[in-house]
């Protein structure tokens, strides 16, 4: 599909955000199993944590791993190798030290490991002996093969005491690597997790859900609000938490898609009667209509963007002449 630069730049500067978010999503889920499987370990994905004197936090992994100690594992993209910013990055998972309270029981956590993608750790490596290294673990996603390379780093300073990481810490030693198979049937119930995604990708996730329950024959279809919600707690259960369940698919973001969808010329919202009417286009192969989506988003922009600029520009002239 041709398309001018300036909109190229922009449609594949969103879809790295979302290939960058759809990554950390399926390398969450599957450590997440595959800890649960091998190691016989509780995993939870980012849970509301409650702490002894520091109130409540929310990492990206916590695993129970006794009867009285936990570890956590936080998730960092670092994105230079600025020393400052990495020591900032670094430092900041140590605020998950101390003891926890978890389903009515007290954990200690015992450790607390970085969690980041090879080019993260090689701005972490870059800074050299200016900043203090904690445990990491190291991934590097694969999807054409849907598989996560996983290593660990020890600090020789850092005595590991948990047993679920003393184990994992010798099958990663031993074989320099873990191949993790992303488990793809129970992956694609998954698709997002509490941190906020890019909108882009909701309208995505949105529009792909309404279409599949449109008729052959029809060019539109009005959809309840609160039925979207509970199509997708069937298709995409809810993430388990120390209590209750994280919807993957809240109502705000719903609405967020929505309005999005809204700007192209795809949907009709009507807040008052909790209905949008959504516009059927032609069946499009799955990357193509995250394309046409994106594209389409981005020509609004930009036509939103040029009329700001004229409006602008009239007021300077207006404003020069009185």
């Amino acid at each position: 599909m041709e398309m001018d630069e300036t909109i190229r730049e922009r449609v594949n500067a969103k879809k790295r955000e979302i290939d960058k978010y759809i990554e950390l999503v399926r390398v969450l889920f599957t450590l997440q199993v595959r800890f649960r499987e091998r190691y016989g370990v509780s995993v939870f994905v980012e849970p509301t944590i409650t702490y002894e004197g520091k109130g409540r936090k929310t990492p990206d992994i916590l695993v129970i791993t006794s009867s009285d100690t936990a570890l956590i594992i936080d998730h960092k993209y670092i994105g230079t190798s600025n020393v400052n910013t990495v020591r900032s990055q670094l430092e900041d998972i140590g605020k998950y030290y101390g003891t926890i309270l978890w389903r009515g029981k007290n954990y200690k956590v015992t450790h607390v490991i970085l969690l980041c993608n090879e080019e993260s750790w090689q701005n972490v490596i870059n800074v050299g002996v200016y900043v203090a290294k904690p445990i990491s673990l190291i991934y590097e996603f694969h999807e054409d093969t849907m598989t996560i390379k996983l290593r660990i780093m020890v600090p020789k300073d850092i005595k590991i005491i948990d047993p679920f990481l003393k184990r994992l810490y010798n099958v990663l030693k031993s074989h320099r690597e873990l191949n993790l198979e992303v488990p793809i049937e129970e992956s694609h119930k998954y698709v997002f997790i509490r941190q906020e995604p890019p909108e882009e990708y909701i309208m995505d996730r949105l529009y792909r859900l309404l279409y599949s329950l449109m008729e052959y024959n029809v060019d539109k279809k009005p959809f309840r609000i609160k039925d979207i919600v509970e199509y997708f707690k069937q298709y995409h259960p809810p993430w388990v938490l120390e209590r209750g369940e994280a919807v993957q698919f809240t109502l705000g973001r719903i609405i967020k898609g929505i309005k999005l969808l809204e700007k192209i010329d795809l949907a009709k919202y009507y807040p008052k009667e909790g209905i949008v009417v959504v516009k059927k286009i032609k069946r499009l192969s799955s990357p193509e209509l995250l394309d046409h989506l994106l594209i389409k988003l981005a020509k609004y922009e930009l036509k939103e963007e040029a009329k700001i600029k004229s409006k602008g520009k009239q007021t300077r002239l207006t404003n020069f002449f009185h």
